[in-house]
């Protein structure tokens, strides 16, 4: 497993980084449930709205 990956979406402003969380060392619980999240709807290319089914996520 890799700890990032990179991509281009011209939808949502070109170049991206994604990094996995599970792979960072030292971080505690509540610093993940406190994170900031947002969904992007990427199946049906609609990178600016969440998809309408999040429960799974």
């Amino acid at each position: 497993m890799r700890p990032f990956g990179r991509g281009c979406i011209e939808q949502v402003g070109s170049d991206f980084v994604a990094i996995y969380l599970a792979c960072l060392d030292d971080v505690e619980p509540q610093e993940l449930i406190d994170a900031p999240l947002r969904f992007s709807d990427g199946r049906h290319d609609n990178w600016m709205s969440p998809p309408a089914e999040t429960r799974h996520l």
